[in-house]
């Protein structure tokens, strides 16, 4: 016999009825629960959302079920609407209950195309009642959880509540205590109630809701225990400040990677390894938190936390990242009027632009803030970083000639403040420019110059960067066994500080010396290494690049196994098309003035 005790609410409801261990040779009971019922010596298996392919293949097995009943062999919108489908079940976070409920409405109504539901799943006011199928559906399932978890724990439930306004795709430990405001202990005891309630995902150190969940609990839940606008908006303005004091807290870790800087005193980390690593996890939760400051008007909030942030991200060279929340500081710094911020604004904006390509954005942008800058503050600082990202955004459009005027600008003005570190910046950057020019020699001149300001200021990651710049210029005239000396020591360099995307961005460099030098073995060594580097970073367009390049090159030395594996970790193609372009030229850095010193 198979017994099946179907939403049991807690243990007393099935304990009696569980086999004998006569009887469970022969006998089985299946038990289903909300829950994670404590009962000793049962077996258990979590049940998650669908996978991607079962989730679609029950939707067309609905739909072609009701096209069946009405005389067609399949309906005509399983495969003419793929995309929209693929909305649909984006919508319904492939919980089973809400695909199920969608699919079925389809299916009843065979003239509503997928498209048109969509837009009703979309909307936030009204994707519950989509998924209501009468009996209550998915808002009923969770009003059951709900009320059973408000009766046996209320400061759990009220903890769900407060939740809800947590900036991110999941939440911390430290960071659900901030929202809760209690110690740790007590909010991870909470979490996991509401984890073996399964209401929340995940733990032991993140957590997340499904966000069909999420919009339930605040549809119904926050109402019905009484949270008020006021405790949210207090939930809201401690884990925020959380998240700003800690990552000011890592990233006063940086000054000991760049230089000979002392380590921070009472930090919440103990080195930078373990700062690196928060800053990485909490990344998407950190942007997030940027534009939560911007949408609940916290503008100070929203300037203070973009401007930590923006070193780090330009550090991992998280771009897209960086340009959002330079955006919502620039208009948040407006709305403030403060002049000294805006101005700092408009040129971090700047910045992030120029490393997004978008360099005639950026000029618009750098050209308000010098003239801002004019107006406003008179400051020659603030006119030296215009001037270098200036140059930076000519030399993204092919202006070489205007970038090495630019450049030289900024050189003038720092070199009169005594501001050693952003002249030395500015004279790398202007290196770069002369080299695209053709004029290695005043290159290689203004890349040693950096190199020497950088140590003699003990400027260990820049003059990492430098020193790699001076390589490619002593690449440009035919010195490539100096560049290939000076490249591995400044690939060791970036990976002893950690700056991954460095290291592979020179191992890649080497690459390419290695193969115009008709080198194999090293060559090999050189973009597998990069490849691998880039994965570690997640740069996957770059990652399948490397690996396209060593298909060719195996291919080319007639070695098809090596080649099939190369097209295997390439697979599938990367989302831009210039991963599959073959790979020339020597790639440098571009060292900021105004960002790398706010990242210390």
């Amino acid at each position: 016999m198979l017994l099946l005790l179907d939403n049991a609410a807690d243990p007393e409801q099935v304990l009696d009825l569980l086999p004998t261990p006569m009887a469970a040779r022969v006998h089985r009971v299946l038990i289903t629960s909300r829950d994670t019922l404590p009962l000793t010596g049962v077996g258990r298996v979590d049940l998650g959302v669908l996978a991607p392919a079962e989730a679609t293949e029950l939707v067309h097995a609905v739909l072609d079920k009701g096209a069946r009943d009405r005389g067609l062999p399949t309906d005509p919108r399983s495969a003419a609407e793929t995309g929209a489908v693929a909305e649909v079940l984006r919508w319904c976070g492939r919980l089973p209950q809400a695909v199920v409920i969608a699919a079925g409405v389809l299916a009843e109504e065979p003239d509503l195309s997928v498209g048109e539901f969509t837009a009703d799943l979309a909307d936030t006011r009204t994707r519950l009642a989509v998924l209501d199928d009468g009996a209550g559906g998915v808002p009923a399932a969770f009003l059951a959880s709900w009320q059973r978890l408000r009766t046996r724990d209320l400061e759990a439930a009220r903890l769900l509540c407060l939740l809800t306004i947590a900036p991110g795709p999941d939440t911390s430990l430290p960071a659900a205590a901030a929202v809760l405001g209690a110690d740790e202990a007590v909010a991870r005891v909470r979490l996991r109630v509401l984890t073996r309630a399964h209401l929340l995902l995940g733990g032991p150190k993140r957590w997340e809701f499904h966000d069909l969940l999420r919009l339930a609990v605040t549809r119904y839940a926050v109402a019905d225990l009484g949270i008020e606008e006021v405790d949210l908006a207090a939930a809201t303005d401690r884990v925020l400040g959380h998240y700003l004091s800690t990552t000011r807290a890592a990233l006063g870790w940086m000054a000991t990677v760049r230089s000979h800087a002392s380590s921070p005193v009472e930090s919440p980390f103990d080195g930078w390894s373990s700062a690196l690593a928060w800053l990485d996890a909490e990344r998407a939760c950190l942007v997030a938190a940027v534009a939560v400051a911007d949408e609940t008007s916290r503008d100070r909030r929203a300037v203070d936390l973009a401007s930590a942030l923006s070193g780090f991200l330009a550090w991992r060279r998280q771009v897209a990242d960086w340009v959002a929340i330079a955006e919502i500081a620039d208009r948040a710094v407006r709305r403030l009027r403060d002049r000294r911020g805006t101005v700092q604004a408009i040129v971090n904006l700047g910045a992030a632009l120029i490393e997004a390509g978008r360099f005639k954005e950026a000029v618009s942008n750098l050209d308000t803030a010098r003239l801002a800058g004019r107006i406003l503050l008179d400051d020659l600082a603030v006119e030296g970083w215009v001037y270098d990202y200036l140059g930076l955004a000519m030399q993204g459009m092919g202006d070489f000639r205007g970038a090495v005027y630019q450049h030289h600008c900024a050189i003038d003005l720092f070199r009169e403040l005594g501001d050693r570190r952003s002249e030395a910046a500015a004279q790398s950057n202007a290196g770069t420019a002369l080299h695209r020019l053709g004029d290695h020699g005043r290159a290689i001149g203004a890349h040693t110059a950096a190199v020497e300001i950088f140590r003699d200021i003990g400027d260990r990651l820049s003059e990492a960067m430098a020193r790699g710049n001076l390589a490619i210029a002593l690449h440009g005239i035919g010195e490539p066994g100096e560049a290939i000396d000076v490249f591995l020591a400044v690939r060791a360099a970036f990976g002893e500080r950690g700056d991954r995307r460095s290291e592979a961005q020179t191992w890649r460099n080497l690459g390419v010396v290695f193969r115009e030098a008709g080198w194999f073995d090293d060559t090999v060594t050189a973009f597998v290494a990069a490849g691998l580097t880039f994965a570690k970073v997640g740069d996957r367009r770059a990652e399948v690049q490397m690996w396209r390049e060593l298909e060719r090159i195996y291919t080319a030395a007639h070695r098809p196994d090596d080649a099939r594996f190369a097209a295997e970790r390439a697979a599938p193609e990367a989302e831009s098309d210039s991963s599959d372009e073959p790979i020339q030229g020597l790639h440098g850095w571009w060292i900021h003035t105004a960002l790398e010193d706010e990242s210390g």
